[in-house]
């Protein structure tokens, strides 16, 4: 076997250990619904969220502190790190006060799941249309990469390296296809031909 071989067979064996690893950071994590928001008075942006673990019993329903932007509405599905997990860090998620509020557990965002695509300081939410090939509910594991938020095959991780703004509405805007583009783009020089049209008269 040549050096190039074994410089190749060492980085596969790398590359499964790292899989390995992030599967067994990610089996900590659940998906969570949310069933209550609370603005926590005079508190900056903080609320406190009651969310469904899923789990069926009275310990999963939990409460948690958290001033992710979109987290504005009852029935999100978030990805959450309960009490005891531990994050890359090396951070212990501890039951604790947090602007005067008890919270259980932690809101999570795309970076804290090794996620490549996804804002800082906002939720990881998932797909919950049951209509939709790919959905989550309350107790599922999280998955390795961000799905599309509309629900079809594939991930949003493929993004050449751009990042979301942290606005809640993009978050959830579909996509355009090439054919759509396409479309935009003949339409939009068609204007634009039109309007130079009517200026040379």
């Amino acid at each position: 076997m040549s050096s190039l071989d074994d410089s190749c067979a060492a980085k596969e064996r790398m590359s499964d250990d790292e899989a390995d690893e992030n599967d067994e950071y990610l089996s900590q994590f659940v998906v969570a619904k949310v069933l209550e928001i609370t603005q926590i008075p005079n508190k900056d942006n903080l609320k406190v969220i009651r969310v469904d673990a899923g789990g069926g019993g009275e310990d999963d329903v939990l409460s948690i502190v958290t001033n992710a932007k979109n987290v504005s509405e009852i029935g999100l599905l978030i990805a959450i790190a309960r009490v005891g997990a531990t994050l890359k860090d090396g951070t212990v998620i501890k039951k604790q006060l947090v602007g005067g509020e008890m919270s259980s557990g932690m809101v999570l965002d795309a970076p804290l799941l090794n996620w490549k695509s996804g804002s800082h300081g906002l939720a990881a939410i998932l797909p919950s249309d049951e209509t939709k090939p790919i959905w989550w509910k309350a107790g599922d594991k999280v998955p390795k990469s961000r799905p599309r938020s509309d629900g079809l095959a594939g991930n949003d991780d493929d993004t050449n390296g751009k990042k979301e703004e942290p606005v809640v509405d993009t978050m959830f805007a579909r996509k355009l296809s090439k054919e759509e583009k396409k479309a935009a783009l003949e339409a939009k020089r068609a204007a634009r031909a039109a309007k130079k049209a009517g200026g040379d008269e």
